[in-house]
């Protein structure tokens, strides 16, 4: 090649994972193992998506305002908002003058940053005024606050996270959120916590994961995660399953959600932990999400989004009921 010259791209028919893996500016190992799974279209599509720019999304705090007042506080703090297509506590940043986490409204409390997908997540856990609920992977408080609203400030979340940095900022968020039945706890969570078996009402499970689902948002994953990685998750995924299932009383709810496309840490995982544990079912709760959002629920319960389809982060979750105490 001259000075300057590209090299021409692997021949796709002859090389497809290294045609894409270079066109696409995604790992090798990655690229082998999706077209195995979904094939060349997918696979393409797929990778295409992940390389566009994510819509700015964040979910309105109904403690405080709602949605339709909070489009019209922006108008005046020069942000175009439009409600989100599938949440309805969601709306999109369509157009901002300036950098959105300096904005009064968000100083305030009155908005956070939040993918739609995350959003309709979370609505899969039943929770009511009075609930008690354990929250574990609560990071900075994104669900931590959509459990609290759903709660409507009554009863008690127990957000449970082993990172004493992302606790902090959990403090100050829910402080700016208002939230007061909201208890943070520093933990590892894959070991018994301190709380009572059969006592609480709901389990939400933000699980640690391989993050697969949300390459747009984070590209910088492509260049971490090498693939010996992915047998790393598992484990501890179940670990965190296996010390939550004694805390819930009968009829309580755990939900499990991850941000990754991968079967063995969502489906295969699942289904491993509801054969150890038959006091557990699945729950098929369609009526759980928004109307627009129940197309993301599957036979037998699987809560599936992926940007290619619905340009919403790649989520899944699953809702399981403990039927005997």
């Amino acid at each position: 090649l001259a000075a300057g010259e590209t090299p021409p791209l692997p021949d796709l028919d002859a090389d497809p994972v290294a045609a894409l893996s270079v066109a696409t500016a995604h790992p090798a190992w990655l690229t082998a193992r999706w077209l195995s799974r979904f094939g060349l279209e997918e696979t393409q599509a797929r990778f295409d998506a992940n390389n566009q720019t994510p819509p700015l999304t964040v979910r309105v705090n109904t403690l405080k305002t709602d949605p339709k007042s909070l489009i019209e506080r922006l108008k005046g703090e020069g942000v175009t908002a439009s409600p989100c297509r599938y949440s309805p506590v969601g709306l999109i940043f369509e157009a901002v003058d300036q950098a959105p986490a300096g904005l009064a409204s968000h100083r305030e409390g009155l908005w956070l940053f939040q993918d739609e997908a995350a959003q309709l997540a979370s609505c899969l856990l039943p929770v009511s005024p009075g609930r008690r609920v354990l929250e574990i992977g609560a990071g900075r408080g994104g669900k931590t606050t959509h459990l609290g609203e759903m709660l409507k400030n009554q009863g008690l979340i127990l957000a449970v996270d082993n990172h004493r940095g992302r606790l902090l900022e959990l403090r100050r968020n829910l402080k700016g959120w208002g939230l007061t039945c909201a208890q943070p706890l520093r933990a590892d969570a894959a070991r018994p916590l301190p709380v009572k078996s059969g006592s609480l009402d709901g389990v939400l499970l933000d699980a640690p994961c391989s993050a697969l689902g949300i390459l747009r948002r984070h590209p910088e994953i492509k260049t971490r995660l090498k693939e010996a990685d992915l047998a790393t998750f598992p484990p501890r995924q179940r670990q965190m399953l296996d010390a939550a299932a004694p805390l819930l009383k009968a009829g309580g709810r755990l939900l499990y959600i991850t941000c990754t496309t991968e079967p063995e840490e969502n489906e295969d995982l699942i289904n491993q932990f509801l054969a150890d544990h038959p006091e557990y079912r699945l729950a098929w709760e369609p009526d759980l999400l928004p109307a627009p959002a129940r197309e993301f629920l599957q036979p037998p319960g699987w809560f599936r989004t992926a940007p290619a389809r619905h340009n919403l982060d790649g989520f899944f979750a699953a809702l399981m009921v403990r039927e005997k105490g």
